[in-house]
């Protein structure tokens, strides 16, 4: 299953300390070639960065930065050439778009689950004491940044809302790695423009942590001191920099589903309702985030043997909800036309979560189903997934390297 448990803080600390030393000896490098003008200006722009020392400064860097540059970037771990296998086919190319959207909707719905804990007192007290030692301050960081510490639990639901919009093929672009840099011509210290900017609504949308309300069902929030309504009303007044193109988004969620509620100051949100109102099924299990290798992500086997084809998908539980073998489908797609397999050979779960799934099928010409590009073989599937607990039917793009026949 990939690393050492023991090992991750590890990689972690690595990673950071290799980008330590790369700008530490590239620094020295511009300060002894590039003397004079361009050396005290890298000092003034390095003593600004040094003024900003307060907890949030290293909450941003280990934490919001990582997640959101990651997002980018996910890929598998061999070449394929994509233009061989779309080619001509509406099917296959939209196969594509499936699967990429997949493995970033594991991506966030991963990190939110991890994120998820840091909203619990103690885990930030532990936070906060680390912070304490490794940066020898007098105060207590929690005391000093509170707000810090309450939004690294604010970008588990924001990553939460992310995987709403990924799910629903909303065009968003998220700020958080930025830290929200566009605000109006007039800037002051403070001054931030939102966590998500939505492409179609036109709309910046700070992302906040609700319930389901117990009249309407929709997301909404009451904190103390502070609400929906307040909120919104806050948001509406120009002299806050926010102008009218400003939302709130509520997310909440349950046992089987993650809502997102977008609700702007221009609509009476409890007669009008959210400007936008989705829902998400819970994924549950990953089919992606498991198979992660130095590289990038390794696809599932497959093999042939004369006319028989056999799919071997290695899957982790992610959630409670139960997947029952008899739930479980699989979809070929082939140059022409699709095939379906109603029923796993093996069906196995472990006690650590994972769960391997295997299917096998006669198949007359197994050509029409595989597809060469490089010096790689592949195979174009979609495991169907029926859940007792809810109507929905959840389809995993799954792609699988096979070996030739033998």
């Amino acid at each position: 299953m990939g690393e050492n448990p023991t090992d991750i803080p590890s990689v972690w600390h690595n990673r950071f300390s290799e980008v330590a030393e790369i700008l530490r000896r590239f620094y020295e490098h511009v300060m002894k070639e590039y003397g004079g003008r361009l050396s005290n200006l890298l000092r003034f722009s390095t003593l600004a960065e040094k003024a900003q020392f307060y907890p949030w400064t290293y909450i941003d860097y280990g934490f919001r930065v990582p997640v959101y540059r990651t997002m980018q970037w996910l890929n598998f771990n061999i070449d394929i050439d994509w233009k061989v296998i779309i080619g001509g086919s509406i099917e296959r190319r939209t196969f594509v778009i499936e699967l990429y959207k997949h493995i970033l909707k594991e991506y966030t719905l991963t990190w939110s689950s991890i994120l998820a804990i840091t909203s619990n007192e103690k885990v930030k007290e532990t936070l906060s004491n680390i912070i304490k030692e490794v940066l020898k301050m007098d105060k207590e960081p929690i005391e000093e940044n509170p707000e810090a510490f309450g939004d690294l639990s604010g970008l588990g639901y924001e990553l939460k809302a992310c995987y709403v919009l990924i799910d629903h093929n909303k065009p968003f672009l998220p700020f958080s790695l930025m830290q929200a840099p566009i605000t109006p011509s007039y800037i002051r210290p403070g001054a931030s423009s939102g966590d998500l900017y939505l492409f179609e609504e036109n709309l910046v949308v700070d992302v906040k942590r609700g319930y389901l309300g117990s009249k309407t069902g929709l997301p909404v929030y009451f904190y103390k001191g502070r609400n929906l309504s307040q909120d919104l009303k806050k948001i509406s007044k120009l002299h806050y920099l926010y102008g009218i193109r400003k939302g709130i988004g509520v997310v909440a969620e349950d046992e089987n589903y993650i809502y997102l509620a977008v609700y702007v100051p221009w609509r009476n949100w409890r007669v009008e309702g959210p400007l936008l109102y989705l829902r998400s099924t819970k994924l549950p299990l990953l089919v992606y985030m498991q198979r992660f290798k130095d590289g990038g992500i390794e696809p599932h086997k497959a093999r042939i043997q004369g006319s028989k084809l056999g799919i071997y998908i290695e899957a982790y539980v992610l959630s409670d909800t139960e997947v029952k073998e008899e739930a479980v489908s699989l979809e070929i797609i082939g140059r022409s036309n699709s095939l379906k397999i109603e029923k796993p050979r093996d069906f196995i779960t472990s006690e650590e979560g994972k769960t391997i799934i295997v299917f096998e099928k006669d198949i007359k010409n197994v050509q029409d189903y595989t597809f060469n590009t490089y010096d790689t073989n592949l195979l174009l599937t979609r495991l169907i997934i029926k859940l007792s607990t809810v109507d929905d039917i959840i389809t995993m793009p799954i792609i699988a390297e096979y070996s030739g026949k033998s």
